[in-house]
């Protein structure tokens, strides 16, 4: 079955499309979504088969953890086991926005996000539409980018000849998308670590922290 598709603006999002889009997450849908940087594909993250369904489509390495978006700093204290000071620090300058961190998982946090069961990846975004979403489905939803794993990023939904998109459940059109990928920052180790520089540089966050590994 071909999935459903639905264009969204992102600024001033329609409140039916949102509460469409929510019970499709709720009902264990997979959907390809905008956010403030790419295209990603997510489900509700406490839903294992959905989870699960969504690495098969990626083609993932079995084990790799996954992002995680969440609708406010709440999700924070209930699915990390703690929050180094460097990670406070960081926190004010540069959330909500385009930041992943990567923390130590607490016992509340679903298994399946974590590759190696002892770590999570949070993000909290700048981004009207997500934050309406997250909003109407109460909890975290899973966000990958919208590829194969390793290969581009989906910039627009209905210019791509991807045989994978057609096995979701649904895909959200907010327009062209030119951001860059989140940036990724481990805190789950003595010091903090960038695995990933993305929409926010290096530079920026060694102004807040210092220098970087």
């Amino acid at each position: 079955m071909a999935p459903r598709y639905l264009q969204i603006d992102c600024i001033q999002p329609d409140t039916e499309s949102i509460r469409a889009i929510a019970g499709m997450i709720a009902s264990g849908g997979i959907v390809v979504y905008p956010t403030d940087t790419i295209y990603g594909i997510g489900c509700d993250a406490a839903n294992a088969p959905a989870v699960e369904k969504v690495n098969r489509l990626k083609l993932r390495t079995p084990g790799r953890p996954l992002l995680v978006l969440i609708p406010g700093l709440d999700w924070v204290t209930r699915w990390a086991d703690e929050i180094p000071p460097a990670c406070r620090k960081i926190i004010p300058s540069c959330w909500p926005g385009p930041l992943t961190l990567i923390l130590k998982a607490s016992v509340h946090a679903p298994r399946g996000l974590s590759g190696d069961g002892h770590t999570i990846g949070l993000r909290w975004a700048d981004h009207p539409f997500l934050q309406a979403l997250l909003d109407e489905v109460g909890t975290p939803i899973v966000s990958t980018s919208a590829n194969i794993s390793g290969g581009e990023p989906l910039r627009r939904p209905g210019d791509e000849h991807l045989n994978w998109l057609q096995s979701v459940d649904m895909v959200v059109d907010g327009g062209p998308l030119t951001g860059k990928e989140s940036t990724v920052m481990d805190f789950s180790g003595k010091l903090p670590k960038l695995l990933r520089e993305g929409a926010i540089s290096r530079a920026s966050l060694e102004a807040i922290l210092g220098s970087l590994p």
